[in-house]
Protein backbone atom coordinates (compact mmCIF):
# COMPACT_ATOMS: atom_id res chain seq x y z
CA UNK A 1 0.00 0.00 0.00
CA UNK A 2 1.98 2.83 -1.13
CA UNK A 3 0.08 5.60 0.60
CA UNK A 4 0.34 3.99 4.11
CA UNK A 5 4.24 3.93 2.75
CA UNK A 6 4.18 7.23 2.41
CA UNK A 7 1.99 7.74 5.78
CA UNK A 8 4.58 5.79 7.95
CA UNK A 9 7.73 7.98 6.52
CA UNK A 10 5.99 10.87 7.06
CA UNK A 11 5.41 9.90 11.10
CA UNK A 12 9.03 8.72 11.40
CA UNK A 13 10.11 11.93 10.20
CA UNK A 14 8.13 13.83 12.66
CA UNK A 15 10.41 16.30 15.00
CA UNK A 16 7.56 15.61 17.62
CA UNK A 17 7.43 14.68 22.48
CA UNK A 18 5.51 14.13 25.99
CA UNK A 19 2.13 13.59 24.58
CA UNK A 20 0.03 11.04 26.33
CA UNK A 21 -0.46 7.68 23.86
CA UNK A 22 -4.44 7.65 23.74
CA UNK A 23 -5.21 4.05 23.82
CA UNK A 24 -7.10 1.96 20.98
CA UNK A 25 -7.74 -1.27 22.67
CA UNK A 26 -8.54 -2.26 26.23
CA UNK A 27 -5.04 -4.21 25.25
CA UNK A 28 -3.05 -0.45 25.57
CA UNK A 29 -1.77 0.55 28.74
CA UNK A 30 0.14 2.36 31.00
CA UNK A 31 3.18 0.45 29.27
CA UNK A 32 2.67 2.42 26.52
CA UNK A 33 2.36 5.73 27.42
CA UNK A 34 4.65 8.17 26.41
CA UNK A 35 3.92 10.63 28.77
CA UNK A 36 6.96 10.28 31.02
CA UNK A 37 9.95 8.53 32.18
CA UNK A 38 10.08 6.11 35.12
CA UNK A 39 8.61 7.25 38.37
CA UNK A 40 11.87 7.76 40.56
CA UNK A 41 12.48 5.20 43.93
CA UNK A 42 9.26 4.87 46.57
CA UNK A 43 7.31 7.19 44.22
CA UNK A 44 3.56 6.52 43.23
CA UNK A 45 1.82 7.51 40.24
CA UNK A 46 -1.78 7.57 39.10
CA UNK A 47 -3.13 8.48 36.43
CA UNK A 48 -7.29 8.61 36.22
CA UNK A 49 -8.87 8.50 32.30
CA UNK A 50 -11.55 8.81 30.21
CA UNK A 51 -11.35 8.05 26.56
CA UNK A 52 -14.53 8.28 23.76
CA UNK A 53 -14.34 7.36 20.26
CA UNK A 54 -16.74 7.75 17.66
CA UNK A 55 -16.76 4.70 15.50
CA UNK A 56 -19.83 5.91 13.00
CA UNK A 57 -17.22 5.56 9.75
CA UNK A 58 -18.50 3.40 7.16
CA UNK A 59 -15.45 1.66 5.34
CA UNK A 60 -14.31 -0.66 3.00
CA UNK A 61 -10.96 -1.48 2.65
CA UNK A 62 -9.05 2.08 2.58
CA UNK A 63 -12.46 3.87 1.51
CA UNK A 64 -15.76 4.67 2.61
CA UNK A 65 -18.83 2.45 1.94
CA UNK A 66 -22.55 2.87 1.34
CA UNK A 67 -23.57 0.50 4.30
CA UNK A 68 -21.25 -2.50 6.38
CA UNK A 69 -22.35 -6.00 6.30
CA UNK A 70 -20.50 -7.79 9.53
CA UNK A 71 -20.62 -11.67 10.37
CA UNK A 72 -22.29 -13.09 13.45
CA UNK A 73 -20.40 -15.32 15.59
CA UNK A 74 -22.51 -18.57 16.72
CA UNK A 75 -20.45 -19.50 19.58
CA UNK A 76 -23.31 -22.45 20.65
CA UNK A 77 -22.92 -23.39 17.15
CA UNK A 78 -19.37 -23.37 16.46
CA UNK A 79 -20.04 -21.49 13.07
CA UNK A 80 -19.85 -18.00 11.56
CA UNK A 81 -23.00 -16.78 9.78
CA UNK A 82 -21.54 -14.72 6.69
CA UNK A 83 -23.22 -10.92 6.34
CA UNK A 84 -25.72 -11.70 9.36
CA UNK A 85 -26.28 -8.38 10.75
CA UNK A 86 -25.89 -4.78 9.24
CA UNK A 87 -23.53 -1.89 11.51
CA UNK A 88 -24.96 1.90 11.28
CA UNK A 89 -22.43 3.23 13.73
CA UNK A 90 -21.69 3.08 17.50
CA UNK A 91 -19.19 5.07 19.91
CA UNK A 92 -16.90 3.54 22.64
CA UNK A 93 -16.19 4.80 26.17
CA UNK A 94 -13.24 3.76 28.36
CA UNK A 95 -12.40 4.25 31.96
CA UNK A 96 -8.98 3.67 33.20
CA UNK A 97 -7.02 3.86 36.41
CA UNK A 98 -3.48 3.41 36.37
CA UNK A 99 -1.46 3.30 39.26
CA UNK A 100 2.47 2.41 38.88
CA UNK A 101 5.14 2.29 41.94
CA UNK A 102 8.87 2.95 42.00
CA UNK A 103 10.53 -0.35 43.09
CA UNK A 104 14.10 1.68 42.50
CA UNK A 105 15.62 4.45 40.47
CA UNK A 106 15.48 2.11 37.36
CA UNK A 107 12.48 0.08 38.09
CA UNK A 108 8.75 0.38 37.79
CA UNK A 109 5.57 -1.99 38.35
CA UNK A 110 2.44 -1.08 37.66
CA UNK A 111 -1.63 -2.37 37.36
CA UNK A 112 -4.13 -1.08 34.69
CA UNK A 113 -7.65 -0.84 35.48
CA UNK A 114 -10.32 -0.77 32.89
CA UNK A 115 -14.38 -0.17 32.25
CA UNK A 116 -15.76 -0.05 28.98
CA UNK A 117 -18.94 1.35 27.80
CA UNK A 118 -20.06 0.63 24.04
CA UNK A 119 -23.31 1.36 22.08
CA UNK A 120 -23.90 0.34 18.90
CA UNK A 121 -26.51 0.34 16.25
CA UNK A 122 -27.35 -2.25 14.19
CA UNK A 123 -30.50 -3.54 11.65
CA UNK A 124 -31.24 -7.18 11.76
CA UNK A 125 -33.50 -7.67 8.48
CA UNK A 126 -36.45 -5.26 9.21
CA UNK A 127 -35.30 -4.97 12.72
CA UNK A 128 -33.15 -1.78 14.15
CA UNK A 129 -31.51 -2.32 17.36
CA UNK A 130 -29.44 -0.42 19.74
CA UNK A 131 -26.83 -2.82 21.46
CA UNK A 132 -25.47 -1.33 24.83
CA UNK A 133 -22.77 -3.28 26.76
CA UNK A 134 -20.64 -2.01 29.80
CA UNK A 135 -18.45 -3.69 32.16
CA UNK A 136 -15.00 -4.07 34.05
CA UNK A 137 -12.49 -4.85 31.67
CA UNK A 138 -9.38 -6.81 31.42
CA UNK A 139 -6.48 -5.98 34.59
CA UNK A 140 -2.93 -5.58 33.21
CA UNK A 141 0.07 -5.97 35.31
CA UNK A 142 3.67 -5.70 34.74
CA UNK A 143 6.95 -3.97 34.43
CA UNK A 144 9.13 -1.43 33.07
CA UNK A 145 13.09 -1.14 33.33
CA UNK A 146 15.47 1.34 32.28
CA UNK A 147 18.06 0.17 29.94
CA UNK A 148 20.56 2.75 30.02
CA UNK A 149 22.29 4.76 33.26
CA UNK A 150 20.22 7.90 31.97
CA UNK A 151 16.72 5.89 31.91
CA UNK A 152 16.16 7.62 27.79
CA UNK A 153 15.30 4.23 26.74
CA UNK A 154 12.49 1.95 28.83
CA UNK A 155 11.39 -1.35 27.81
CA UNK A 156 8.41 -2.53 29.59
CA UNK A 157 6.66 -6.59 29.94
CA UNK A 158 3.21 -6.78 30.76
CA UNK A 159 0.68 -9.84 31.28
CA UNK A 160 -3.37 -8.69 30.49
CA UNK A 161 -5.69 -10.58 32.27
CA UNK A 162 -9.09 -12.14 31.47
CA UNK A 163 -10.87 -10.12 34.95
CA UNK A 164 -13.73 -8.54 32.15
CA UNK A 165 -16.55 -10.94 30.58
CA UNK A 166 -16.84 -12.69 26.81
CA UNK A 167 -19.97 -14.06 27.47
CA UNK A 168 -22.49 -11.38 27.71
CA UNK A 169 -25.49 -12.14 25.79
CA UNK A 170 -27.70 -11.21 22.76
CA UNK A 171 -31.47 -9.90 23.82
CA UNK A 172 -32.37 -10.14 20.33
CA UNK A 173 -31.12 -14.35 20.01
CA UNK A 174 -29.83 -14.57 23.76
CA UNK A 175 -26.77 -16.24 22.04
CA UNK A 176 -23.31 -14.70 23.09
CA UNK A 177 -22.73 -11.13 21.76
CA UNK A 178 -19.92 -10.49 19.58
CA UNK A 179 -16.14 -10.00 20.99
CA UNK A 180 -16.58 -6.57 19.86
CA UNK A 181 -18.82 -5.47 22.73
CA UNK A 182 -17.57 -7.89 25.45
CA UNK A 183 -15.85 -6.27 27.74
CA UNK A 184 -13.35 -8.85 27.92
CA UNK A 185 -11.28 -10.70 26.14
CA UNK A 186 -11.46 -13.96 27.77
CA UNK A 187 -7.96 -14.76 27.30
CA UNK A 188 -4.18 -13.78 28.58
CA UNK A 189 -2.26 -11.62 26.54
CA UNK A 190 1.64 -10.38 26.89
CA UNK A 191 2.42 -6.91 25.97
CA UNK A 192 5.94 -5.70 25.55
CA UNK A 193 7.26 -2.24 24.97
CA UNK A 194 10.01 0.24 24.37
CA UNK A 195 10.21 4.00 25.11
CA UNK A 196 12.56 6.33 24.14
CA UNK A 197 12.78 9.88 25.92
CA UNK A 198 14.74 13.13 25.18
CA UNK A 199 15.24 16.98 25.12
CA UNK A 200 14.04 18.85 28.04
CA UNK A 201 12.83 22.91 28.02
CA UNK A 202 11.38 23.93 26.25
CA UNK A 203 11.32 21.14 23.48
CA UNK A 204 11.23 17.50 24.07
CA UNK A 205 10.71 14.40 21.95
CA UNK A 206 9.93 10.98 22.78
CA UNK A 207 8.85 7.75 20.34
CA UNK A 208 7.51 4.47 21.62
CA UNK A 209 6.25 1.19 20.35
CA UNK A 210 4.59 -2.01 21.92
CA UNK A 211 3.37 -5.49 20.56
CA UNK A 212 0.90 -7.48 22.30
CA UNK A 213 0.55 -11.11 21.33
CA UNK A 214 -3.00 -12.46 22.19
CA UNK A 215 -3.91 -15.69 22.64
CA UNK A 216 -7.18 -18.18 22.25
CA UNK A 217 -9.87 -17.89 24.50
CA UNK A 218 -12.06 -20.58 26.13
CA UNK A 219 -14.16 -19.94 22.95
CA UNK A 220 -12.05 -20.59 20.29
CA UNK A 221 -11.47 -16.93 19.52
CA UNK A 222 -8.45 -14.88 19.33
CA UNK A 223 -8.43 -11.33 18.77
CA UNK A 224 -5.58 -10.04 16.15
CA UNK A 225 -2.00 -9.18 17.78
CA UNK A 226 -1.26 -5.19 18.02
CA UNK A 227 1.15 -3.17 17.15
CA UNK A 228 1.38 0.41 18.20
CA UNK A 229 4.12 2.75 17.16
CA UNK A 230 4.45 6.90 17.80
CA UNK A 231 6.54 9.84 18.03
CA UNK A 232 5.57 12.40 20.24
CA UNK A 233 6.80 15.97 20.71
CA UNK A 234 6.12 19.03 23.22
CA UNK A 235 6.43 22.55 23.37
CA UNK A 236 6.14 24.56 26.77
CA UNK A 237 4.36 27.72 26.16
CA UNK A 238 4.36 28.97 30.09
CA UNK A 239 5.71 27.22 32.96
CA UNK A 240 2.75 25.10 33.28
CA UNK A 241 1.42 25.08 29.86
CA UNK A 242 2.52 22.44 27.47
CA UNK A 243 1.24 21.87 23.96
CA UNK A 244 1.56 18.68 22.49
CA UNK A 245 1.57 16.32 19.04
CA UNK A 246 1.62 12.83 18.34
CA UNK A 247 1.67 10.70 15.49
CA UNK A 248 0.77 7.26 15.68
CA UNK A 249 0.37 4.26 13.75
CA UNK A 250 -2.38 1.19 15.50
CA UNK A 251 -2.58 -1.68 13.62
CA UNK A 252 -4.57 -4.90 14.30
CA UNK A 253 -4.18 -8.04 12.73
CA UNK A 254 -7.35 -10.33 11.60
CA UNK A 255 -9.28 -12.14 14.11
CA UNK A 256 -9.18 -15.95 14.30
CA UNK A 257 -12.50 -18.24 15.51
CA UNK A 258 -11.87 -22.03 16.05
CA UNK A 259 -8.62 -21.15 13.70
CA UNK A 260 -10.22 -19.90 10.65
CA UNK A 261 -10.16 -15.95 9.70
CA UNK A 262 -12.69 -14.35 10.75
CA UNK A 263 -13.88 -11.57 8.16
CA UNK A 264 -14.16 -8.18 9.03
CA UNK A 265 -11.72 -7.69 11.49
CA UNK A 266 -8.58 -6.41 11.37
CA UNK A 267 -7.45 -2.65 10.39
CA UNK A 268 -4.42 -0.08 10.65
CA UNK A 269 -5.18 3.41 11.55
CA UNK A 270 -2.89 6.53 11.56
CA UNK A 271 -3.71 8.99 13.73
CA UNK A 272 -2.74 13.11 14.51
CA UNK A 273 -2.96 13.90 18.00
CA UNK A 274 -3.19 17.41 19.06
CA UNK A 275 -3.01 18.18 23.13
CA UNK A 276 -2.43 19.82 26.17
CA UNK A 277 -1.09 19.07 29.38
CA UNK A 278 -1.29 21.61 32.50
CA UNK A 279 1.28 21.35 35.30
CA UNK A 280 -0.56 22.20 39.01
CA UNK A 281 1.18 23.81 41.45
CA UNK A 282 0.06 20.59 43.18
CA UNK A 283 1.57 18.32 41.39
CA UNK A 284 -1.73 17.22 39.53
CA UNK A 285 -1.44 17.68 35.87
CA UNK A 286 -4.57 17.25 33.42
CA UNK A 287 -4.48 16.71 29.93
CA UNK A 288 -6.32 16.31 26.72
CA UNK A 289 -5.61 14.64 23.65
CA UNK A 290 -7.51 14.86 20.46
CA UNK A 291 -7.12 12.09 17.90
CA UNK A 292 -7.40 12.15 14.63
CA UNK A 293 -7.13 9.53 11.72
CA UNK A 294 -5.44 10.80 8.78
CA UNK A 295 -5.41 6.80 7.17
CA UNK A 296 -7.94 4.01 7.76
CA UNK A 297 -7.80 0.82 6.30
CA UNK A 298 -9.98 -1.95 7.52
CA UNK A 299 -10.14 -5.88 6.09
CA UNK A 300 -13.49 -6.31 4.01
CA UNK A 301 -15.99 -3.50 5.80
CA UNK A 302 -16.08 -2.13 9.45
CA UNK A 303 -16.89 0.50 11.57
CA UNK A 304 -14.04 2.74 12.14
CA UNK A 305 -13.07 5.98 14.53
CA UNK A 306 -14.22 9.21 13.22
CA UNK A 307 -11.68 11.46 16.07
CA UNK A 308 -11.75 10.21 19.77
CA UNK A 309 -10.81 12.49 22.73
CA UNK A 310 -8.54 11.60 25.81
CA UNK A 311 -8.88 13.23 28.69
CA UNK A 312 -7.55 12.50 32.33
CA UNK A 313 -5.29 13.55 35.25
CA UNK A 314 -1.92 12.11 36.88
CA UNK A 315 -0.13 12.92 39.92
CA UNK A 316 2.56 11.36 41.34
CA UNK A 317 2.89 11.50 44.86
Amino acid sequence: MPRLRAILGAVLSLAAADAVQACDSTGCYLATRAGGALVGKGRVRVDLSFRHSDQRALREGGGPAEVVWRPRLDFEGGRVLADYHRERGGEEQFWQAEVAYGVSSRVDVFASLPLTRRTYDMTHGFFDHVYATDGFGDVAVGGRVALDRAARWVGGLALKLPSGTNRLTSFFDGGIHDPSLQPGSGAVDVLVSLQTFHGGAPWSWSASGSYQRTSTNDLGYRWGDEAIAAVSGGRSLTRRLRATLQAKLFHRGRSTFQDEGVRSTGQSIVYLSPGFTFSAPTALSPYAVFQIPVYRYVNEMQLAPRGALLMGLSRTF
